[in-house]
């Protein structure tokens, strides 16, 4: 019985800075790239309609052209994906007063 009540005593309760009330809502933003998620899907996509358009005029065309279009835009697509990733991996937590409705970030 002793070490719960340690662990309670141990336990600091969050309270909001403005009112020093204990009712907290935590609240997590995670930040998206929007536009840039859509010039990767667009990329994805002419790189699919060149690889179309390529298999329709294999014999007609050279295909070096579609060589050429297709490594930039795989290449673009993949620089998209890494920035992407690391911009979006960070994370914010805040936490929201359920009386005076304060929001301030959780560090």
């Amino acid at each position: 019985m002793e070490l719960n009540n340690e662990n309670k005593q141990s336990h600091k309760a969050i309270v909001c800075p403005r009112c020093k009330s204990e009712r907290i809502e935590f609240i997590s933003h995670y930040y998206k790239r929007i536009g840039a998620r859509i010039a990767q899907d667009l990329f994805i996509i002419a790189l699919v309609v060149l690889l179309v358009i390529f298999c329709f005029s294999y014999e007609n065309g050279p295909y070096y052209e579609f060589l050429g279009w297709g490594i930039v835009c795989f290449s673009i697509v993949i620089m998209l994906h890494v920035g992407i990733l690391v911009s979006e991996s960070h994370m914010h937590a805040k936490a929201i007063c359920r009386d005076c409705g304060y929001i301030w970030l959780l560090d």
